[in-house]
């Protein structure tokens, strides 16, 4: 594990010299440093080089299991982690091929069948479709971009549940329970796709697109199925994202006060060894470039890069960590520059 990375092992304990940091802050009601104050949160991001599996439940609960003695709450859970499987070789066999020089599809994996020259025959398009991956390669997909987001979910309800327990503190509500959710609720944050709505034929991988279409429905139905408990759900859907190559099923907790924070979605760097161009990417959205991902996060306040390269992913996420979006439950945030809107999709 490399040793910079946030972990259970190496998270800061800034918040045990302030036990109830939210308590201090103090600023004008509209005041952008108190509306978009994350001070003192804890956060649970799955995705990254660590030791925990997201598709293994006993890897879950040891985990959670780690964040409870370390800290005793969450009050956001990002489900992060995920793969892609099952890349179509573009372009696909056509009775009526496109002239390639007019193609503007993803670039073929190196890895994927060699199809030489299009050949307009319903077997050929057939047989690409059907060597594209495999059933396990399909199992796999969902059972990284669904079925796991939906464990991690519940594997930390509890801890999600004391984090709403210790807002209510901080705000002076008294009682048992929670009879009214605190004005800042905890949250589970899903990362879905934009891809998730794309119903067109150039499609990166059908395993992946349909998972996370999955994902995001999940998402929705979580908003009303934790709500009885306070426990707000959205959705983050990018688009054409360069991935920093920590895409995978993996999870990591620490406080959001002290530590970098990244966040990446499958778009130039899906799989090991393989890396789309993303300038050639950038030429299908409209604001002719791809997002960024560099977001840093020290004590609580977004630090962005000199050329403020990390503002398109850190203002999403920080508005949605922050009072500012705490009244947004079972909404999908889209960030993809317009993409979606220039294919067929179901946004």
């Amino acid at each position: 594990m490399n040793s910079s990375t946030p972990s259970p092992s190496n998270a800061s304990t800034a918040l045990f010299d302030d036990p109830d940091p939210m308590a201090s802050f103090a600023a004008p009601p509209f005041d952008p440093a108190n509306i978009f104050n994350v001070n003192g949160l804890v956060v649970v991001i799955t995705g990254g080089a660590t030791e925990c599996d997201v598709t293994s439940r006993e890897s879950l609960l040891t985990v959670a299991d780690s964040v409870r003695s370390r800290h005793g709450y969450i009050d956001l859970l990002i489900n992060n982690a995920g793969i892609a499987r099952n890349l179509y070789a573009h372009p696909l066999p056509s009775p009526s091929p496109p002239h390639l020089s007019s193609y503007t599809g993803p670039p073929s994996p190196p890895a994927s069948p060699a199809l030489g020259p299009t050949i307009p025959s319903i077997k050929a398009f057939q047989s690409a479709l059907w060597d594209t991956g495999s059933p396990e390669d399909f199992a796999e997909t969902f059972a990284t971009n669904v079925t796991a987001v939906y464990y991690t979910t519940v594997a930390f309800l509890d801890l999600l549940y004391q984090g709403n327990v210790r807002q209510q503190r901080l705000a002076g509500q008294s009682g048992p329970g929670i009879p009214r959710p605190p004005y800042h609720s905890s949250q589970v944050l899903s990362v879905s796709s934009s891809g998730s709505f794309r119903l067109d034929p150039k499609i990166l991988s059908p395993s992946y697109t349909l998972s996370k279409s999955a994902c995001t429905h999940l998402g929705k139905l979580l908003a009303n199925l934790l709500a009885p408990w306070g426990i707000r759900s959205n959705i983050l859907a990018p688009g054409v994202w360069p991935s920093g190559g920590f895409y995978s099923d993996q999870c990591l907790s620490y406080t959001l006060t002290e530590r970098l924070l990244w966040f990446e979605e499958m778009t130039t760097n899906p799989i090991p060894d393989f890396k789309l161009d993303p300038i050639a990417l950038a030429d299908s959205i409209p604001l002719r470039r791809t997002g960024t991902e560099e977001v840093g996060l020290v004590r609580g306040h977004v630090v962005l890069p000199a050329d403020l390269s990390g503002k398109d992913m850190a203002g999403a996420i920080l508005f949605l960590a922050s009072r500012a979006g705490a009244y947004v439950n079972g909404a999908v945030w889209l960030v993809d520059g317009g993409r979606i809107g220039s294919v067929a999709s179901s946004y």
